[in-house]
């Protein structure tokens, strides 16, 4: 089976208290040919602390992780 790594990075706002509490996490995640960015999207949701579950999604962004770069080495 075909896997390829990617990198996503998502960051939510959540209101606690008299603030506004603000999470990114970036990480690379490896998935299988035919995954979606919608299920990205929820891996991406999912790793966030309970107390942001119901956090406001300020920014997605799924990738994949390799740049080709003309000129480059393969591995």
């Amino acid at each position: 089976m075909t896997h390829t790594q990617m990198f996503v990075v998502l960051t939510v706002s959540a209101p606690a208290d008299d603030e506004v509490r603000q999470l990114t996490i970036a990480r690379t995640v490896s998935v299988s040919a035919g995954a979606t960015r919608a299920e990205l999207y929820t891996w991406a949701r999912n790793q966030c602390p309970p107390a942001f579950a119901d956090a406001n999604v300020l920014f997605f962004s799924a990738e994949p992780n390799l740049i080709a770069l003309p000129g480059a080495v393969s591995r």
